[in-house]
């Protein structure tokens, strides 16, 4: 019994380590290109080594780590080419996804959406990026398509890293606001190829804010 238990304690303490450095690389706390110091991580984390170098090591073959034999742990830069795939890939599943679940999209699920985005204070950063990211993927699962979901699963953390790093410009905050309700209100209309259309247009200028990103501010780095 006492070797269950210390088994669960250390399974504990690999998913607290795994858990918070991971949620600080997607929210940009840790800005793409940091070392990430193991003392400073056990002292903040509160665990020992251990689970730090094992979350580290998870969080590499995610792509979201970079660990460089005699030189330490960095997270993980997002490419050009990476932002490229990432769009890539949304602007051909989400606008067919959303043409599939427009005629049957609960209409008061719809309207708390449009409420909430609504609702948001001009400066709630993070608000958005919640909403953001509960929308769209509502939206994935409203599909009930699993080999779809996992694809996005797959690209999710990146994906999160650029929309914290884009709501954090107040224009851009408030023209995904409007894009998003463009969206929910032609699913409110039952009209799938307006919404489609909307949803192409939001695609669109997320990509193109990605590349306009002042130089203090890049959530990317060129390839080379």
């Amino acid at each position: 019994m006492r070797n269950d238990a210390l088994a669960r304690q250390t399974e504990n303490l690999r998913e607290r380590a795994y858990r918070i450095i991971k949620q600080r690389i997607i929210s940009c706390q840790i800005v793409p290109g940091s070392a990430l110091n193991e003392r400073e991580l056990v002292a903040v984390i509160g665990v020992s080594r251990t689970p730090i170098r094992e979350a580290l090591n998870r969080l590499e073959k995610e792509n979201l780590v970079t660990i460089i034999p005699g030189r330490g742990a960095f997270v993980s830069s997002i490419t050009v080419k990476e932002i490229n795939d990432i769009y890539q890939l949304r602007e051909i599943i989400e606008p067919h996804i959303i043409v599939l679940v427009t005629p049957v999209f609960p209409e008061e699920c719809l309207l708390a959406y449009k409420r909430a985005f609504q609702a948001l204070d001009q400066d709630d950063y993070d608000g958005l990026v919640r909403l953001d990211s509960e929308f769209h993927s509502l939206l994935m699962d409203s599909a009930e398509n699993d080999l779809i979901n996992q694809v996005m699963a797959n690209m999710f953390a990146q994906n999160q890293r650029i929309r914290f790093r884009l709501t954090r410009q107040p224009a851009r905050l408030q023209e995904t606001v409007a894009e998003h309700l463009a969206v929910i209100e032609a699913m409110l209309a039952r009209d799938s190829l307006r919404a489609q259309e909307a949803m192409r247009e939001h695609l669109a200028q997320s990509r193109q804010a990605a590349f306009k990103l002042p130089d203090g501010q890049m959530a990317f780095r060129p390839l080379g």
